[in-house]
């Protein structure tokens, strides 16, 4: 991650901030709007990119490398600090999780 050339560091405030996650979620919904002309598209871009935001953030929560996630509201930071980031074998098992939660929630959605 080559954030650093444009002035933000990958785990910094900006990146790594509720406040983030919920700037994501308003130009994904405007995107989304824009996109289809429908009301109904602003909550689904909205929920895509803030979820998918926070998802991200638990699954670093649970690595060694604090950050600061209720910025600018709280300067506190949270590490669980269970494994590095760089632990193939935890990232793997999230993304195994993250795929295993989707596809739940996908057959109850789609009623199967």
């Amino acid at each position: 991650m080559k954030f650093r050339k444009f002035g933000f560091k990958h785990r910094g405030r900006l990146t790594h901030s509720l406040f983030f996650a919920t700037s994501a979620g308003v130009v994904s919904g405007l995107l989304f709007y824009h996109t289809h002309q429908a009301l109904p598209w602003v909550g689904v871009g909205f929920l895509s990119a803030f979820l998918g935001v926070v998802s991200h953030l638990i699954g670093d929560a649970f690595t060694h490398h604090a950050f600061e996630p209720l910025w600018p509201l709280s300067d506190r930071q949270v590490s669980f600090g269970f494994c590095s980031a760089r632990d193939r074998s935890a990232n793997e098992g999230l993304m195994a999780a993250g795929i295993a939660a989707f596809m739940a929630y996908f057959l109850a959605a789609a009623g199967l």
